[in-house]
């Protein structure tokens, strides 16, 4: 039954799209285009809120009515909303691109639901085919700047792109969108592209009845219909045949000049790509909106190259006269007929084999009063954008001077009003640049903006100081960090804030209130901020990158947001709104960082100082200069284009004032005069992005682009390249040396030899080995070494376990070092005093480190059961074979490459009634000494813990080992083990590629780099300095420290003690009685924590182990745990 009521839908609603186009004149594409856009004009205006419920209809999946149809991954998804996780509001024409503050916004036409994820990816990218695929909507691809969607909706989205460059034509505050063959590459132009690519995917995949659909249920809401679903045919009427046009030559500017006569009047065009022909082309002026006239004037037989400038002028000696120099600039110079007659109330429309594909103006309206009025000036289109001559006279600006204003805040949830401080020069246009200047952590705008009046006057730009007051901006996380999160450092969904509540959503709404006062035309806007401001600046790149900002400038900030996904927000992007960032939009922006070389003190006040700010270096200055590295790195391993610059201003400390006036020259230095023909202002260079000598500045390419060559640039490098102007970090240094790779001394390092080589000789080269050979330089693995002694006997155990038999015989073994191999130890049984029997078992060829504790069982299994958890604190199990049968009169010996190491009992005596005895019971080594549970402890029980007599392992707990971590960069450590070998570089062996030095409170170092060691041997109880390149840890082995029986010096002065217990303590009750002897002036651990007895204040808190610290004393005395 469903189906045949969706197919009487469609057929009423084709009907019905017929009689709504009784009206539409076919007759030529320009008339088909004005009775379209008279057609479809002022639809009924939903809010962008109520889209929310409407896409669920719209977009309906019609095999389940309670899911919809997301555009790009094409997966059907519940159509509940649910505050925009699982889909949100896609605009197909992407909203920057000259939607915002329009009706055009909540165009439903406009609007398809998409997945979050991949609709952050898409972006305000144009349409074309080709990239990368997407890696969630699999049939997507993307580049840059472009993004491909699905095959079956592709024609979707081209008709949708037509309906609104149709639909919005520059109406009442209204954009003027165009399809255009250019890419769009800026914010806030409303052009899209590619055009040529979109009329294949039109023809490619046809209307379907999802389009029919959706396309009536748009037009019962908003009472307007999309043209080229009901009619596809139209597209190559408007457009050219199955996209045959090439759409490749477009008006660069529009010149009525004030000269004698007709003498001013000229075009002036643009060739997008090679036009082998150019009569193919033509002009048509349409005089005082009296409708078109039609093709008027055909251009000549002559061929243009791409980017070539061509002026059509009705005197072009006039012209050269006029423009003087600038003349030059121009490819091609053609002779006009007097058709070319405009005025400056009259629209261009340009041909293309007598189709038209560009109109400027409205040829159905005179341009007196009008916006794109030229009369005795100019009109002139630079990346999409108009500007206008006209308007170089002045505009009347509702502010005026210097002064402020109140801007009302509950859009945003804020029951207040900000107050604005400006500054507007004396002599003002419509494309006067507007710049944002924001205040540090003191909140005062006014001074800020009082730093910028002297280059407002000279420069000509409009200052807005907008002032985040403490009462509705609170603390740092309002400010500083936009009030995206409740609380900043803690971020999580259920903290996130609404984006309109966001505090960096409150600047462009107040550029559009500025435009109004100022009566500004500007697309977009300059950031300035400084301190606390610059934190604001960079995080509007980061969190609002789809804004209309041209360029921004973060002056002195105090630590920053890295673009990195897996550093947490507010130091990254995890957890925050912008963890999907599409960092190639941002890494181009023009985006510059600046700070004083004497911004650098690392006590500054309101400086930050967690964990994760001093990665980013230990003052402004050093994290200035991280941010630009991390970025820089960044786009150089993702290939991505740059455009950020960096700045140290040399002689100037934390001081905005001093910015402000090298601020303004980088944004408006070089700016051209807005009454003079922008062309002739226009910066020539290399636009190319991806060029050596790429320049940022340009706005005309000038064939000057040179290749990127890698290579390396260093002269005095073995393989230096002098053809490379980009060095790739392959520098070799010259390395003499022997390059023989037979010879004993054969250096794989070594570039040039230096006949140096040494023939090889084989032999021992172990000189504590008993076959050492002096004249041997290769070892030949025959060295026989002394024994190590790595393994020691820890326990022999005779359990009298339930299952009986040989299940409770076992030897604990102990690692003294770390062993690659410990087949080379075995054990002997000397059973009933009978002497030796030599070895009988051999351990199986593993690795074990130094501290593991070894269990060589019998019956594994049954150990396990007897010994319960505590069998967990073994680190290896060894399965015993018949061997092990020991009974607890029997000795065991321990060997060492068939040599015994090791004795426990007497191999030549029955130990029944020895002190050694250990029947049905177990012995156990505790230090150096043997303890025993005594005879017989273990009959009857079930396991160690319910015997008479537990085994130690279970029950002592033993100090051998400490493991001490260490955090990248600077640490103070100490330990209370007694290592076996104290000498620092042994200690440290195990971390030394991680090590940068070792210091001790007297200055003396050890530096691994250069294998000076000028501390020595470690001294117990005593703190060193530590510096890592990378945060890591080091176990220490070795006897326990026993607090009480080390005391420890402390002498007058600075010193660094060790903590020596294995459990923090309270640092006040440690040093009470020291403190009350006036002994103690500060004590400090390595964060800068610090204890300071004469203000009671104790900022560290505990004692840690592993931790040493400063400590200032009085006088000399000893420090007794």
């Amino acid at each position: 039954m469903r189906i045949v009521f969706g197919f009487v839908f469609l057929l009423s609603s084709h009907l019905l799209a017929q009689n709504y186009y009784d009206n539409v004149n076919e007759s030529s594409s320009q008339l088909l285009r004005t009775s379209l856009h008279n057609l479809i004009d002022n639809h009924n205006v939903v809010s962008y809120e109520s889209c929310k419920q409407h896409l669920q209809n719209t977009d309906s999946d019609p095999n389940n009515s309670e899911n919809i149809i997301l555009i790009y991954k094409q997966n059907s998804v519940n159509e509940s909303w649910d505050g925009g996780e699982t889909w949100n509001r896609e605009h197909v024409w992407a909203a920057s691109l000259g939607l915002y503050d329009s009706d055009a916004y909540s165009d439903l036409h406009n609007l398809k639901p998409s997945d979050p994820s991949v609709n952050s990816s898409k972006g305000n990218k144009n349409f074309d085919n080709g990239g990368t695929q997407h890696d969630e909507a699999l049939e997507c691809y993307y580049t840059q700047n472009t993004w491909e969607p699905a095959d079956n909706v592709k024609g979707d989205i081209a008709r949708i792109l037509f309906y609104m460059d149709i639909r919005y034509e520059g109406g009442v505050d209204e954009p003027n969108l165009a399809v255009t063959e250019m890419l769009n590459t800026t914010s806030g132009v409303s052009n899209i592209g590619k055009l040529s690519t979109l009329l294949d995917w039109h023809i490619q995949d046809p209307v379907d009845d999802f389009e029919i659909t959706r396309n009536e249920i748009i037009y019962d809401i908003q009472g307007n219909r999309n043209p080229f679903i009901d009619n596809p045919e139209y597209v190559s009427i408007l457009w050219g045949n199955d996209g045959s046009l090439s759409n490749s030559l477009r008006l660069r500017g529009v010149m009525d000049f004030d000269l004698s006569g007709p003498n001013g009047k000229s075009l002036h065009l643009y060739a997008q790509q090679d036009i082998p022909d150019l009569s193919i082309f033509g002009i048509g002026v349409a005089n005082n909106g009296g409708g078109t006239d039609g093709q008027e004037e055909i251009l000549p037989a002559i061929s243009v190259s791409e980017g070539d400038h061509i002026l059509l002028a009705r005197s072009p000696e006039s012209i050269e006269s006029y423009l003087g120099d600038c003349y030059q600039n121009f490819d091609h110079v053609i002779q006009a007929s007097d058709a070319i007659s405009q005025n400056g109330d009259d629209a261009i429309e340009v041909y293309e084999q007598g189709i038209l594909i560009e109109t400027f103006g409205d040829v159905n309206q005179d341009g007196t009063g009008q916006s794109w009025e030229y009369s005795d000036s100019w009109a002139y289109n630079f990346d999409g954008i108009w500007s206008y001559g006209l308007g170089c006279e002045g505009v009347t600006s509702s502010i005026t001077g210097t002064g402020s204003f109140s801007f009302n805040l509950s859009q945003f949830s804020i029951d207040d009003s900000m107050d604005v401080y400006y500054h507007v020069p004396d002599e003002i246009d419509s494309n006067t640049p507007i710049l944002m200047v924001l205040h540090g952590g003191g909140r005062n705008a006014v001074d800020y903006r009082d730093a910028f009046i002297d280059k407002s006057n000279s420069l000509g730009f409009i200052v807005v100081a907008p002032e985040f007051s403490q009462a509705s901006f609170p603390g740092g996380d309002s400010y500083n960090l936009g009030n995206i999160f409740v609380d900043g450092d803690n971020p999580n969904l259920e903290t996130l804030n609404p984006e309109n509540e966001w505090s960096f959503s409150i600047f462009d709404p107040l550029f559009t209130y500025v435009k109004d006062l100022t009566n500004n035309t500007s697309q977009t806007y300059d950031v300035f901020g400084n301190s606390a401001g610059g934190q604001v600046a960079h995080r509007l790149l980061l969190f609002k990158p789809n804004s209309p900002i041209n360029k921004i400038i973060t002056s002195a900030s105090g630590w920053y947001t890295f673009p990195n996904p897996d550093i947490l927000f507010p130091y990254g992007l995890e957890s925050s709104p912008a963890e999907n960032l599409q960092l190639g939009q941002i890494l181009n922006k023009d985006f510059k960082i600046m700070i004083g070389s004497l911004d650098n003190d690392p006590n500054a006040p309101g400086l930050r100082h967690t964990e994760q700010a001093e990665l980013q270096g230990a003052n402004r200055l050093e994290r200035a200069m991280s941010f630009f590295q991390y970025s820089q790195d960044l786009s150089q391993s993702l290939v991505l284009p740059y455009s950020w610059t960096f700045e140290i201003v040399d002689g100037v400390g934390h001081d905005y004032a001093s910015m402000a006036p090298l601020a303004s020259d980088w944004l408006y230095s070089g700016l051209y005069s807005s009454c003079f023909y922008p062309f002739c202002s226009e910066i020539s260079g290399c636009t190319d992005l991806n060029a050596f000598n790429y320049d940022a500045s340009a706005d005309v390419d000038d064939g000057s682009c040179i290749d990127i060559i890698y290579g390396c640039m260093d002269i005095t490098a073995f393989n230096y390249n002098s053809q490379a102007n980009t060095d790739d970090g392959s520098c070799e240094s010259v390395v003499y040396g022997c390059t023989d790779s037979d010879a004993i001394n054969y250096n794989p390092l070594a570039n040039i030899d230096n006949s140096s080589c040494i023939a090889i000789v084989f032999g021992c080269l172990n000189q504590l080995a008993t076959n050492f050979n002096s004249e041997a330089n290769t070892d030949d693995g025959s060295c026989i070494l002394p024994l190590t002694s790595n393994l020691s006997l820890q326990g022999i155990l005779d359990f009298d376990l339930p299952s009986g038999g040989f299940d409770g015989k076992a030897i604990h073994l102990i690692a003294n070092s770390d062993i690659s191999d410990i087949s080379m130890f075995g054990i002997g049984v000397a059973n009933n005093g009978g002497g030796s029997d030599g070895q009988e078992e051999s351990f199986p060829a593993i690795s074990v480190s130094a501290g593991d504790q070894i269990l060589f069982a019998r019956t594994p299994s049954a150990m396990e059961n007897y010994f319960g958890e505590c069998f967990s604190n073994f680190d290896h199990i060894i399965q015993a074979g018949s061997g092990i049968s020991q009974n607890g009169d029997d000795a065991i010996e321990l060997y060492e490459n068939n040599q015994v190491i090791e004795t426990f009992g007497d191999i030549n005596i029955d130990g029944t009634g020895e002190v050694w005895e250990y029947t049905d019971s177990w012995s156990y080594k505790l230090g150096n000494e043997w303890i025993y549970g005594g005879l017989n402890c273990t009959d009857d029980s079930e396991t160690s813990s319910s015997s008479n007599c537990p085994y130690p392992l279970c029950s002592i707990i033993i100090v051998n080992q400490q493991e001490i971590y260490f955090n990248q960069g600077w640490n103070i450590f100490s330990t209370y083990i007694d290592p076996e070998n104290s000498n620092i570089e042994v200690l440290f062996d195990p971390i030394i590629d991680d090590l940068v030095i070792v210091k001790d409170y007297l200055g003396n170092a050890y530096l691994p780099q250069w294998s000076f060691n000028g501390i020595g041997n470690a001294q117990i109880g005593y703190g060193y300095y530590v510096k890592t390149t990378v945060s890591n840890s080091l176990i220490f082995y070795g006897a326990y420290l026993t607090p009480e029986e080390n005391p420890i010096t402390i002498s007058s002065g600075w010193n660094i003690i060790g903590y020596l217990r294995t459990t923090p303590s309270p640092l006040e009750e440690i040093f009470e009685t020291l403190v009350a002897l006036d002994l103690i002036v500060i004590i400090k651990d390595y964060l800068g924590a610090a204890y300071l007895p004469e203000f009671d204040f104790n900022g560290i808190g505990d004692l840690n182990p592993g931790q040493g610290y400063q400590i200032k004393a009085n006088g000399d005395f000893i420090l007794q745990y």
